[in-house]
């Protein structure tokens, strides 16, 4: 039995020889009654004083509190009680001799707090106040860990007796008092989270403002592109204010790590958009607060670096780029991009401070494999109503894209890559390569925390092929550092090969459709965007497109297989929602949609309802009548 395997050797030979029965008889095979009653009072011989015709081997003492503890087969029943008794004398005639080891002392007053807890060990007064002893004696032999568990026991013991011996009357006031208390604690802990989760709500819908504006000022030629960064910059400063009141107010601790992290977020992402405008003072010390919030962010000290470097302050942007070099060690993810954009970084710096020494070594530059997958993916491809690019730089970031929207894709398989859409926080796209029919598969995934009603009801996933004229950029074997770029003369671009017959077929057949398609149409049922459209000159993706007589620009045109209203005429989803949308892809020009065919109207972000009452006419006369 391992209490008794564990036990110090007695010097006597007597106590020694009874010891070695009692291990004999509770470590045997099969075990009486008789065995169990004559080991225990072997162990109780031991224990008892020398001067009660006893041995004083008070470490027996130990054995005797884990049977009573556990319980022992046939003889011995579990008796918290009597095992606590044990465990205290045991303490009290080992604590001031110290002959037990530290481990065995401290289990033993582990073990007693845990029985003390149990609500069928009731001690008594004498007891209580033996136990209450034992803990200031631990304390004045310098025996901190069993004397922290005594304390422990000892007040756990008292506040038993104490109840266990109480006028009904008091019991019954006192009760009460703590029953409103702890209802008091709950009703605050609900307030306090209620409010935590509206100031969430609120920064959210400020942030979702903020990530609208600064995708507008993005646009190209978007005459008010600094106005509208200014306005991102300003919703998300009164997001953080929303936190920041919220915080200043007692919340529960992981309410408040929430809160913070996500001004973090804000105030990053506010430096982001004042990098881009060239403010690197506001930049800087946004990034600085953001890393108040959350100092393991390496993309804040990324921003933090590079606005640093913008003021020209090259020591504090080699320093800054020093400490997010030595935080990647313990980051997993996206630890290989980050890298690199640091070390690109830090070989600006030394052009400035060539005495500065890294704390970081540099990695060495990745060969690209004779199957690397990332090479056959470079080039430009195109879905359904738009385009895009997958480029290789030249530090080894991987990078998707589309207009304005960029992000850089981190390597999950041979085939697969990820990565997150900066300006919305949460939103993933997930990127799969099939070489044998050579496409790639792109799924869009909205944010988890998003409501589905809120989430974007259209396509998430489609199938892009390569583009057709743009051939893939040779790489070469080994990915090398690239000098600064020369100037070259602007040559004017190569002509067009000359169109295929199959090529000259299509266009033939859409220019047919322009002929034939109505000069202009009329749309009614949606307020939004009723109204007569006139037939424009220019054809996008093979099909007419129709502008609204009003002051406010609003388009019918095709893309990506579905005929709608967008405020531009621009490829990507996210720049140019459809107001209204009808999926069909064999209509050439409004009037042929077929009757079946459901339109859908935009009510929200990513958010979409049935419009059973939109139609599509020739004349206003028609439309009218119908409606």
């Amino acid at each position: 039995m391992e209490p008794v395997n564990r036990l110090p050797r007695p010097e006597d030979p007597a106590a020694l020889e009874r010891l070695a029965e009692a291990q004999q008889l509770l470590c045997a095979r099969a075990v009486s009654e008789e065995d169990c009653q004559h080991a225990v009072e072997l162990l109780l011989e031991l224990a008892r004083p020398i001067e009660e015709e006893g041995f004083g081997y008070s470490p027996a003492l130990l054995t005797l509190a884990s049977l009573y503890e556990s319980g022992y087969e046939p003889a011995i029943q579990q008796d918290s009680g009597q095992a606590a008794r044990h465990y205290m004398s045991l303490l009290e005639a080992q604590v001031p001799s110290q002959s037990l080891s530290n481990d065995l002392l401290e289990e033993a007053a582990t073990n007693l707090c845990s029985l003390v807890k149990d609500k069928e060990c009731q001690l008594q007064e004498a007891e209580v106040k033996r136990l209450e002893a034992l803990a200031v004696q631990c304390e004045e032999w310098n025996l901190r860990s069993p004397g922290g568990w005594l304390a422990f026991a000892a007040t756990e013991a008292r506040r038993k007796w104490t109840a266990a011996n109480e006028d009904p009357e008091v019991r019954e006031r006192r009760l009460q008092r703590e029953a409103q208390k702890a209802e008091q604690r709950r009703r605050l802990v609900e307030e306090q989270q209620l409010r935590a989760q509206q100031a969430l709500v609120e920064a959210e819908n400020l942030r979702l403002q903020g990530n609208d504006m600064c995708r507008q000022g993005q646009l190209p030629g978007n005459a008010a592109a600094q106005q509208h960064l200014l306005q991102a910059v300003g919703l998300y400063a009164q997001a953080v204010e929303v936190l920041s009141r919220c915080l200043d107010q007692s919340l529960p601790l992981e309410k408040a790590v929430e809160l913070r992290r996500q001004r973090a977020l804000l105030r990053s992402n506010s430096a982001q958009v004042e990098l881009s405008t060239q403010r690197w003072a506001q930049a800087a010390e946004l990034a600085e607060k953001s890393l108040e919030d959350e100092p393991s962010s390496v993309k804040t000290r990324y921003r933090l670096a590079k606005a640093q470097m913008g003021q020209s302050n090259w020591e504090a942007a080699a320093k800054t780029v020093d400490q997010a070099l030595l935080s990647l060690k313990g980051q997993p993810g996206d630890r290989e991009t980050f890298t690199v954009e640091l070390w690109k970084l830090a070989e600006d710096i030394a052009q400035k401070l060539p005495q500065w020494r890294w704390s970081a070594s540099k990695p060495e530059l990745r060969k690209a494999a004779p199957d690397d997958f990332e090479k056959r993916i470079v080039g430009w491809w195109e879905y359904p109503g738009s385009t895009f690019e997958i480029r290789l730089e030249p530090w080894g970031a991987l990078v998707f894209q589309e207009d304005t929207v960029k992000i850089e894709l981190m390597k999950k398989g041979k085939l697969r890559w990820r990565g997150e859409v900066e300006l919305i926080s949460g939103m993933v796209l997930n990127l799969s390569f099939e070489p044998g029919s050579d496409v790639l598969v792109l799924e869009f995934i909205p944010p988890s925390e998003l409501p589905a009603e809120d989430q974007w009801s259209g396509p998430k996933r489609f199938t892009a092929k390569r583009r057709e004229g743009m051939k893939q950029e040779a790489i070469p074997a080994e990915v090398q550092e690239v000098p600064e770029p020369i100037a070259q003369p602007i040559t004017e671009p190569a002509p067009e090969p000359a169109p295929t017959a199959e090529v000259q077929g299509e266009e033939a057949e859409n220019s047919s459709a322009v002929l034939e398609a109505p000069k202009e149409v009329h749309i009614a049922g949606y307020p939004a965007v009723a109204g007569c459209y006139r037939l424009q000159p220019e054809l996008k993706n093979g099909r007419p497109v129709y502008r609204r007589d009003a002051d406010a620009d609003q388009f019918l045109w095709f893309r990506g297989g579905n005929w709608g209203v967008t405020s531009s005429l621009n490829a990507s989803s996210l720049a140019a929602p459809f107001a209204v949308r009808c999926a069909d892809a064999n209509a050439l020009h409004p009037l042929q949609l077929r009757r079946r065919s459901k339109w859908y109207m935009r009510t929200g972000r990513n958010k979409e309802d049935s419009a059973p009452d939109l139609l599509v006419a020739a004349d206003l006369e028609q439309s009218t009548s119908a409606s």
